[in-house]
């Protein structure tokens, strides 16, 4: 499977909703293929014949979704979208699979300070007999002020824990992934120093985890047998850790390379039933049109009708397989 950000897929139609660079002048049907097309040609190469499950974000509509699906992967066998439309919203999260999706769940994460934020796309994917819980997530960026926007991407941790903690308390087991954009790195709460609370930490933060983790705060851990639920709190195992930190980064910011693109496991997918992890098989997608050949960043879409080649994202694709027993 794979997640990736796709860094604004807006269709050829205007809505009103269209960041100003996506609209007018500026973006045409020609610029919407060539997205499109640069788009695939990125989830090709996190996979030859398409990872089995593709979650995206920012997606504008479900056109641009249906339309990368039917004419730049079409072949692929994808069979089965999802598209969460969402008002007030530009972009928004959506999913491609080969493997049946038995079922789908939107929460709404609400609003802070009149701003809307974005919902979290639950989906149950059956296969086999066994269930795949899988949560797709674009949580609030940093644009504003990291401190001044840390409460909205609480409040969507409080959201999704309190669906973990229902699942893990009924199943302990259960096989459970966490994907996304979560505009938060690796190594937020160190980083935060305590200035601002931050919605995920590492599982040993001193935090008292009965009065935290049930409101605002999703626990990592590098050790897949310190994960599930436990305390009162939600701890999932992060891949990012099986990286050495020089090969850590999925975007840049201020030239510094970023962890802001997630996909945590629960402990189901380490047992011998269902679904299985296949430890060792996290990657970032470092394609070499996808980066820079100088400074080996990610080379964002750039706005011009001259040249086929124009990047893609200024984000990653991630991948990791995950069988089935």
């Amino acid at each position: 499977m794979a997640s990736y950000n796709v860094e604004n897929l807006f269709d050829d139609r205007y809505q009103g909703r269209e960041y100003p660079e996506y609209s007018g002048e500026l973006w045409s049907r020609e610029l919407y293929y060539r997205k499109l097309s640069a788009i695939a040609r990125a989830v090709k190469a996190a996979s030859a014949r398409g990872p089995d499950i593709l979650c995206l974000q920012e997606i504008e509509s479900e056109l641009a979704l249906r339309e990368l699906r039917d004419r730049h992967l079409r072949g692929l066998g994808y069979r089965f979208l999802v598209f969460v439309p969402q008002e007030q919203a530009a972009t928004t999260i959506a999913c491609l699979s080969r493997i049946p999706i038995a079922c789908t769940r939107v929460h709404a994460v609400g609003s802070l300070a009149g701003v809307p934020l974005r919902h979290i796309l639950e989906m149950q994917v059956e296969y086999e007999g066994s269930t795949l819980y899988l949560f797709n997530n674009h949580w609030k960026s940093k644009t504003g002020g990291v401190e001044q926007t840390a409460a909205a991407r609480r409040q969507a941790a409080q959201v999704l824990t309190a669906r973990l903690r229902e699942i893990l308390q009924s199943d302990p087991e259960a096989d459970l992934l966490v994907v996304g954009d979560l505009n938060e790195n690796l190594e937020e709460y160190d980083q935060a120093e305590g200035r601002y609370r931050t919605a995920t930490a590492p599982d040993h933060a001193p935090e008292n985890r009965k009065s935290t983790a049930e409101t605002e705060v999703l626990f990592i851990t590098p050790n897949p047998e310190r994960a599930g639920y436990r305390d009162g709190g939600v701890v999932l195992y992060e891949p990012w850790y099986e990286l050495p930190p020089e090969q850590r980064g999925s975007s840049v910011y201020q030239g510094r390379w970023q962890t802001p693109d997630r996909i945590l496991l629960s402990p189901g997918l380490f047992d011998r039933a269902g679904f299985v992890y296949s430890p060792g098989s996290f990657q970032v997608v470092r394609a070499r049109f996808l980066v820079d050949p100088q400074s080996g960043f990610p080379r964002r879409w750039r706005h011009t009708r001259e040249g086929a080649d124009q990047g893609t994202s200024d984000h990653l694709p991630l991948r990791l397989t995950i069988r089935k027993r």
